[in-house]
């Protein structure tokens, strides 16, 4: 079976807010549909890591703390390949970027999210809809007012569309709680997606949001079944919160 891999880099370039819009309510229906986008084969995510130097590793791993989930995957910076790579670890969210120095050779800058101790809390997601009849919605799905408002906020709060579409794919309470801090007015200023498997089965998931005073994410595993569709897939998460002491960089 051939795997792919497909990453989502989204960053803030403007301050908007949304204020409170009673989205965030429930969590029993979905505030964005879509579905994730599967690129072309890549490198898989042991390979990168290990193309980052050793002091770049080191540093990650001190920063994070034990690891949740972790990525690393090719950029081109410059004309040239480098190794971007992001660590989710009890104590912090920590990204290292592919940048150009002086001598235009490619050097990672360490970017830090740090937990304030204690701070985490955690909600396990299993999400199994059964397989859709013809003509009919998944009862997660959105209604047209709602997706229309769904939409607003992510605009608003500044995701990409190939961002909210993939956040659309996921079950309805992992993206309330994704989402709840930004769309209720914290600044965003990091979105990381990446995940690897096949558009049938994807092994490995794992999305962060992190702002001013929150980091939100969710890790885990999705599986679509013989016989269903995006809409309908199995999804196993873990979803977490917790609140930012300490950045370091962007």
């Amino acid at each position: 079976m051939a795997e792919y891999t497909h990453e989502i880099d989204v960053r803030r370039q403007r301050v908007a807010r949304a204020g409170p819009n009673g989205l965030v309510a429930g969590g029993e229906r979905r505030l964005l549909s879509g579905e994730l986008d599967f690129g072309g084969p890549g490198p898989d995510r042991d390979t990168c890591w290990w193309e980052l130097g050793p002091r770049t590793r080191e540093r990650l791993v001190e920063l994070a703390g034990p690891s949740l989930q972790w990525w690393a995957v090719h950029r081109r910076v410059g004309g040239r390949t480098a190794v971007e790579a992001g660590l989710l670890g009890r104590d912090g969210f920590v990204f290292a970027e592919p940048r150009l120095n002086t001598e235009r050779q490619p050097v990672a800058a360490i970017h830090a999210y740090l937990f304030r101790p204690g701070s985490s809390r955690q909600v396990a997601i299993s999400w199994k809809p059964e397989r859709q009849a013809p003509g009919r919605r998944s009862g997660g799905d959105v209604g047209p007012s709602a997706a229309s408002a769904g939409k607003a906020a992510v605009r608003l709060i500044g995701l990409s569309e190939l961002g909210a579409s993939t956040l659309g794919a996921m079950p309805p309470k992992a993206q309330h709680l994704l989402l709840e801090p930004f769309v209720q007015g914290e600044r965003l200023l990091r979105s990381e997606i990446y995940y690897w498997g096949s558009p049938n089965e994807t092994s490995i998931f794992v999305t962060v949001l992190a702002g001013e005073h929150t980091v939100t994410s969710a890790t885990g595993s999705r599986f679509v079944p013989a016989g269903h569709e995006e809409a309908t897939a199995h999804w196993d998460l873990v979803c977490r919160r917790a609140d930012v002491a300490r950045r370091i960089g962007r």
